[in-house]
């Protein structure tokens, strides 16, 4: 297959081995990676696990050479096209062609097909798709049509909607359409207000009760949020292995909270972070690779929830779900902070991204400022809302120390 792709002009390497091809793909930037795999069903998943954590980008195109594999391997993988071994060279061409130019994938995503592929997202999973984010559905669809072998928006969905993998593929549609750069520490304002008011009264209050703490990182992504979470709660709690303390991390994405349980991030990853976190919580595993210290890792928990039909976790005393519901309409945004604050205890607080706000909505939080930002509580059980309390800023800024990114993780 290496020279069928050379002789119609694509560069193409090959590896002898499995060990040798893992090592390829953590060293080398691919468009495409092929994988040819007799029995997929013998290896068991945890290949297919190996094969994407291993990638060097996150957007790189994975296809098997074989058999369809099982629908638990089929989920692991959210970039995935599986092509018969016996199959004509030219399918492998197209989708080599497509990489290079994805503009000739497709035609124009008509009205009203661009209304049923949203309605269909919107029922399974929550998000949505307004006119003006047209052309980030159209481009994952047709990167999945490419992949998947379907020529026109008709037959792909279909594919979505009834085909035999449609759960597995309705996971790499989403996750195509959810992929977001993230960072340690970002939004730094909000991790002050944790570190300075919020936890150290959550100490004290549970000093005397339970000792049970739950924060929750809703809408993860790849895990850097509430590993930061974890560092900061251990600045609070250094005795954090005597009290029942857990950082709840969910996100709709399999693929993110797979990477997110790994807990092995990039140099870029860390560009926000400061130095004594990445002494204290971080060890380094090759050159610009840093995984995340056991200690903060046992206080995490990671899971699949889907915020639009759930179920959530509860008794929460922090959640943090930041720009999440710039995905949802305004009755589904409602309906999750409503759930949310169900969740919390009383007194409990949430932090939203900057672009989202709770303004105008009459939804039982009380808005409070501190540290250069902003968080809503939760009505404590021995007090009433605040009419009174002062209007969230329309955009708050971030504080100097955000702007200016702490010095580089030290080399070892």
């Amino acid at each position: 297959m290496a020279g069928w792709l050379g002789e119609v002009g694509h560069r193409a390497q090959t590896a002898p081995s499995t060990s040798a091809g893992l090592e390829l793909l953590q060293t080398h930037d691919f468009d495409l990676v092929l994988v040819e795999m007799p029995h997929p069903a013998s290896e068991g998943p945890e290949f297919f696990r190996m094969v994407r954590e291993e990638l060097a980008r996150e957007d790189t195109a994975v296809v098997f050479l074989g058999p369809e594999p099982p629908e638990e391997a089929l989920a692991r993988l959210d970039t995935l096209a599986v092509v018969p071994p016996h199959c004509d060279k030219r399918r492998v061409t197209r989708i080599a062609d497509w990489l290079v130019d994805g503009s000739q994938a497709a035609p124009p995503l008509p009205q009203k097909d661009f209304e049923r592929f949203a309605h269909h997202l919107e029922r399974v999973s929550g998000l949505i798709f307004e006119p003006k984010r047209r052309t980030t559905l159209e481009d994952a669809l047709r990167r999945r049509m490419r992949l998947v072998g379907a020529e026109d928006f008709e037959i792909y969905y279909g594919r979505l909607a009834a085909g035999p993998h449609a759960r597995a593929e309705e996971h790499r549609l989403v996750h195509l359409l959810t992929i977001g750069e993230t960072s340690f520490f970002r939004n730094h304002a909000h991790f002050e207000v944790l570190r300075e008011e919020l936890l150290p009264r959550i100490r004290r209050e549970q000093e005397r009760e339970l000792r049970r703490v739950r924060l929750w990182s809703a809408g993860c992504s790849t895990g850097e949020e509430p590993y930061t979470l974890a560092m900061v709660a251990l600045d609070v709690f250094p005795d954090a292995e005597k009290w029942d303390l857990r950082v709840l991390a969910t996100d709709i994405n399999l693929r993110s909270l797979a990477t997110a349980r790994r807990g092995v991030y990039s140099e870029r990853a860390l560009r926000t972070t400061p130095g004594s976190y990445v002494d204290r919580h971080f060890h380094k595993e090759s050159e610009g690779r840093y995984l995340i210290g056991e200690r903060v890792r046992n206080l995490v928990r990671f899971d699949q929830v889907n915020l639009a039909s759930g179920p959530y976790p509860d008794r929460n005393h922090a959640v943090m779900c930041r720009n999440v519901l710039i995905y949802f309409r305004r009755e589904g945004y409602v309906d999750v902070v409503r759930r949310i604050r169900d969740s919390l205890v009383p007194g409990g607080a949430l932090f939203l991204g900057h672009s989202e706000t709770l303004m105008g909505l009459d939804l039982g939080f009380q808005t409070v400022q501190a540290h250069h930002t902003y968080y809503y509580r939760k009505p404590a059980l021995d007090d009433h809302l605040d009419s009174t309390a002062p209007p969230e800023p329309a955009s708050p800024r971030e504080p100097a120390a955000d702007r200016n990114p702490p010095p580089r993780p030290r080399q070892s």
